[in-house]
């Protein structure tokens, strides 16, 4: 039985509870091979809050390392129950680490697949059913980066892979959008350019039409009304090179003028240059191809009218009738008639020749028009990849999300089941900036009370649902890689700019948290390159402030610390660092034992936790024997 009260003593499973942090706000994740032994392994360690996770999709292997949900039956999800139950931890679920993203992006294919998207969910689902076996709810984590977009481009403008000079493009950078009827995915480099007509402008910069009049509104973006400078001598149209650049400034200026309508991308103006300029080159061969049909129909006309004359009225029976035909054939073909063949036969031939160029003409007039008419489609079907991206992403993210309600309710859960999307790094995509990862959990909400309004739920019951079952995990050292692309001022310092980046990140925390968007956190510590897992408070991520920061606004759930760059023997590190650095732990440590973790040194009982090397085996627990491991003997 558990009392709320200031004094503590050895016995009890948290330390100082009425510190603000203490080391039961702070477990550990326990992502690699048995879910179960690593749960044992936890708890050994004194973890108060153990997140399970897995590495692998599909088929799993134990052997080889891939881990998936399916691959532990109901007697490990009981026993991990129980355990948890009887040493009062609590359990989180982190989804497979090999699945990216709900939005279906397939890099291989160029385009967002279905079947992509519903092979993520399937996973997802699948951490569901576990962490509804497991847990008395909370989040089911999954990973974000649910499709390219550069660094550049990260919301805000702060950030750049590499610097570059003043008014120079960036060439390298892809600029990509979707087809939204069949997901295809088109992208150009920023440093491609559009060749373009020089155009004819007055003294004010206003385009000209081809008489020679300022054009005006929606003629002016028009370039089929705008007159071409020609070359005086040769009179051959002048043309100019668009880089990205002038598309850029083109895109602002359509936009400014345009306010009342769906404001274009840079990547959709370079896109509509690119089909214009097609549409220009393509034309003039239509207009040809549609003449030299209406020149071989009109021909084919004339003589299947002489030739049902000369077959109907017998002309070919009087020789006299016939030069006269013989004249009016030659007249209409062009050239005089062959004296070894009669006319019928002759036109007959000319008629069926006729009949073939017409029909060679007539396909290649309306193939340019199809032609034509794809390259208008596209050019209201394109759309940003972002805004296509966002639109799936959420409607899967719903998707996952009602079922982990569904799950819920059937297993009785304590609290809601969650689905908890992560920002990852920088370079993985979308959803790894806050401002991405805040939009990407708000869509989802919307998506998830609109599905449940369709399902006969209340709105306003519909939004509280969805606000309980998509929040955000926050990790930090996920959020601090930022920093490596953090753009410097001019004539600052390194220690200048770290500052700077280090309160861009913390503001971007409390708007997340004045949004209501951070459900659970995740705790790593680096030196803002690569999420390299250190023990937090051995790296520069400003972690007491960050903890701070999440306390103040009200986020008392435990927060996950992740290792990777421990020992594998310590990596019990990774949380009892934390327990160390940032919270208000009465452990500490010893400079003569410098191998022990954290000293016990002065007290007259046994200590709530031992850790690593020195947790007692399991034979002395007792388990090789049958025993439940966390009926083990007490030191003494």
């Amino acid at each position: 039985m558990a009392f709320d009260s200031d004094y503590w003593h050895a016995l009890d499973k948290q330390s100082a509870s009425n510190l603000e942090v203490s080391p039961k706000d702070i477990g550990i994740s326990m992502g690699a091979g048995d879910v179960l032994e690593g749960m044992k392994s936890a708890i050994n360690m004194g973890a108060g809050t153990v997140e399970l996770g897995f590495t692998g999709a599909g088929k799993g292997s134990l052997g080889q390392g891939s881990t998936t949900p399916e691959m532990f039956g109901t007697d490990k999800r009981e026993a991990i129950r129980q355990m948890a139950k009887i040493n009062d931890v609590n359990v989180t679920t982190h989804a497979t680490v090999s699945t990216q993203g709900l939005a279906g992006f397939d890099g291989q294919r160029g385009s967002f697949s279905d079947t992509a998207s519903a092979t993520s969910l399937g996973e997802i689902k699948r951490a569901i059913d576990f962490a509804a076996d497991t847990t008395r709810g909370g989040p089911v984590t999954i990973h974000t980066g649910e499709f390219p977009r550069e660094v550049r481009e990260a919301p805000g403008g702060l950030f750049e892979p590499y610097r570059l000079k003043e008014k120079e493009v960036p060439k390298e950078e892809i600029a990509a959008l979707v087809d939204r009827k069949t997901g295809k995915i088109m992208h150009f480099q920023k440093g491609q350019v559009v060749w373009e007509p020089a155009w004819e402008k007055d003294s004010k910069g206003n385009f000209l039409d081809w008489e020679g009049n300022p054009l005006t509104g929606e003629d002016k973006w028009n370039p089929l009304k705008r007159k071409p400078k020609t070359d005086e001598r040769t009179g051959e149209v002048k043309f100019e090179q668009k880089d990205w650049n002038n598309v850029v400034d083109e895109t602002n200026e359509w936009n400014r003028e345009h306010p009342n309508e769906p404001q274009v991308t840079p990547g959709q103006r370079f896109l509509q240059k690119m089909r214009e300029s097609e549409i220009q080159r393509q034309k003039p061969y239509m207009l040809m191809w549609e003449e030299r049909y209406k020149d071989y129909e009109r021909r084919e006309k004339e003589l299947s009218k002489y030739y049902n004359e000369i077959v109907q009225e017998g002309y070919e029976n009087d020789s006299k009738q016939l030069e006269i035909t013989r004249m009016k054939v030659s007249e209409i073909l062009g050239h005089p008639l062959p004296n070894n063949i009669k006319p019928s036969e002759f036109l007959k031939k000319n008629i069926d020749n006729y009949q073939r160029m017409k029909e060679y003409e007539r396909e290649g007039w309306i193939g340019m028009q199809k032609e034509l008419k794809e390259v208008e489609r596209l050019k209201e079907d394109v759309v940003p990849m972002e805004k296509f991206g966002i639109e799936r992403s959420a409607r899967n993210i719903a998707q996952a999300a009602i079922y982990a309600y569904e799950k819920e309710k059937q297993m009785k859960l304590d609290k809601p089941l969650f689905i908890s999307p992560e920002n990852i790094f920088p370079e993985t995509g979308y959803g790894s900036h806050p401002e991405e990862l805040k939009r990407l959990v708000l869509e989802s909400r919307k998506a998830m009370a609109q599905e449940l309004e369709q399902r006969g739920y209340g709105s306003s019951e519909a939004r509280q649902i969805a606000e309980d079952h998509v929040k955000a995990t926050f990790d930090v050292g996920h959020a601090y890689t930022w920093k490596k692309f953090f753009r410097a001022e001019p004539g600052e310092s390194f220690e200048q700019t770290e500052k700077r980046f280090n309160n861009w990140m913390l503001k971007e925390v409390d708007k997340l948290n004045d949004a209501g968007i951070i459900g659970h956190v995740h705790l790593s510590d680096n030196f803002g390159y690569y999420d390299e897992h250190l023990t937090p408070g051995t790296g520069s991520v400003p972690l007491k402030e960050f903890v701070e920061k999440m306390r103040k606004a009200g986020h008392m759930e435990p927060m996950i610390a992740e290792g990777g760059a421990q020992a594998r023997e310590e990596y019990y590190q990774a949380m009892t660092g934390g327990w160390k650095n940032i919270s208000s732990s009465p452990i500490y440590r010893t400079a003569k034992w410098s191998d022990i973790e954290d000293s016990y040194f002065g007290r007259v009982s046994s200590p709530t936790y031992i850790v690593g090397k020195y947790a007692p085996s399991q034979e002395y627990l007792g388990t090789e024997k049958g025993a439940p491991f966390w009926s083990g003997v007490g030191l003494e």
